[in-house]
């Protein structure tokens, strides 16, 4: 999960004004962002990808 500073900066970046928190940019920047910790996390942690024996 990102941490808030992260996010802030994230959406400093990608804000069109001030108050710019839910624009379709700053929504993607910070679900992109979201997804690279969860991705790395998965290829760090590979047995958590397999399912449970109650899945299938």
């Amino acid at each position: 999960m990102l941490s808030k500073e992260e996010k802030t900066k994230i959406v400093e970046s990608l804000q069109i004004h001030r108050k710019d928190t839910g624009s379709t940019s700053v929504q993607i920047g910070v679900l992109t962002s979201q997804i690279k910790l969860l991705t790395e996390h998965c290829n760090q942690h590979k047995k958590r990808l397999q399912y449970p024996a109650w899945v299938g």
